[in-house]
């Protein structure tokens, strides 16, 4: 008996416009992803060449990972630089689209100090527990404010 080969395109995944169109059904879309393939695009470039001109805190793996997970993880502070480096974009541009592929809430305000930056990116990995008491800190502050006004 002969082994089964297949020679249509379609079926395999590969190879022709079939294929082409596929790819395009699947592509992820997000404000990251968008960034990092528009400048790959333009610049006929690879992960592995983003990932080099962003120096030591990207890899091509991570790249990748950024422009093809429909959830990317939301980077670090350095790596948000690097990207920005790397891609040749603004630093804010760079971290709002993050922000926004992370699945967080990005208002249209100036950029939030460090402090904010911080609170914000990490409250996930706070316990419940935790963010109540966070929250019940914010509230306490909004209170005097208020209380002062």
């Amino acid at each position: 008996m002969r082994p089964v080969t297949w020679t249509n395109p379609q079926v395999r995944g590969y190879g022709g416009v079939a294929a082409k169109q596929n790819q395009e059904a699947y592509m992820i879309d997000h404000e990251l992803a968008k960034l990092i393939e528009k400048r790959r695009k333009e610049r006929r470039e690879s992960y592995g060449d983003i990932a080099d001109r962003g120096g030591e805190h990207l890899s091509k793996s991570y790249v990748h990972k950024l422009a093809t997970t429909d959830r990317p993880p939301m980077p670090k502070p350095e790596q948000i630089t690097a990207l920005s480096a790397a891609l040749e974009v603004p630093e804010d541009i760079v971290l709002r689209a993050a922000q926004q592929s992370a699945g967080y809430h990005v208002y249209e305000t100036e950029t939030p100090d460090t402090g904010t930056r911080i609170l914000i990116s990490n409250i996930e990995k706070l316990t419940p527990a935790q963010q109540a008491s966070v929250a019940a800190l914010v509230e306490h502050h909004l209170r005097e404010l208020g209380d002062r006004t």
